[in-house]
């Protein structure tokens, strides 16, 4: 039979476990909700280098609640593949924003600059920079007619050809199928650049898909040269 004093030891030990359990359950809450802000964090960086290299944001500085303000309304956040990124509140998608900018400005710096807690982002003239390996190209593979190059900058690709783009139309016209390939592709071009010399052509495009380039350059050229 049970004592007073048992059932008074009994319903205090009781008490410790109910609450033992309610912050193991609030612990599991804040993990859950600790990875998923992560997860998003981490996508929204993915995001926010795609967007500063293909120029879909404004060049200006920006607090992590105005950028957040214009992702909003751009409708980022409710057509966010993650299914609980629209539950967020706006406090939320700001602390997500500001943390993901300031891993950018450390792993990105040629994509995103942070000055007295505002970011924007990098400017970069990647017409000069296409030029640039025109030329490098043209003085370090001359046999190399034409191909696909994954840089490993981030996203970037170039694609090049030795054939006389200056004096050659047909040359011209390769470029100008390729552009529409690439277009219809939803693959957006960067910059272009032609070598010194005229010969060498360079287009800077943002993808990684060294065989989806190699094919439409391929196709360009064969659709450009074979008349």
């Amino acid at each position: 039979m049970n004592s007073p004093v048992r059932i008074a030891i009994l319903s205090i030990y009781g008490e410790r476990m109910r609450s033992t359990t309610i912050e193991t359950e609030e612990q599991r809450r804040r993990r859950v909700v600790s990875r998923i802000r992560n997860e998003l964090r981490v996508h929204l960086a993915s995001d926010l280098v795609e967007l500063a290299r293909v120029g879909k944001l404004p060049e200006q500085w920006m607090a992590p609640a105005q950028l957040n303000a214009l992702l909003d309304d751009s409708g980022y956040w409710a057509a966010h593949p993650h299914a609980l990124a629209t539950f967020f509140s706006t406090a939320t998608c700001e602390d997500i924003v500001q943390k993901a900018l300031e891993v950018l400005v450390c792993t990105h710096p040629d994509v995103w600059v942070e000055s007295g807690g505002q970011f924007r982002p990098a400017t970069r003239d990647w017409n000069a920079y296409a030029a640039e390996k025109a030329n490098l190209i043209r003085r370090d593979f001359p046999g190399t007619e034409r191909t696909a190059i994954y840089t490993g900058s981030d996203g970037a690709s170039v694609l090049f050809a030795h054939d006389n783009y200056a004096d050659d139309p047909r040359s011209r016209q390769e470029v100008m199928l390729l552009r529409q390939s690439l277009r219809d592709g939803g693959i957006p071009e960067l910059g272009f650049g032609v070598s010194n010399d005229g010969c060498t052509w360079v287009m800077v495009v943002w993808s990684t898909d060294e065989a989806a380039l190699s094919k439409a350059l391929l196709a360009a050229w064969e659709a450009a040269f074979s008349h």
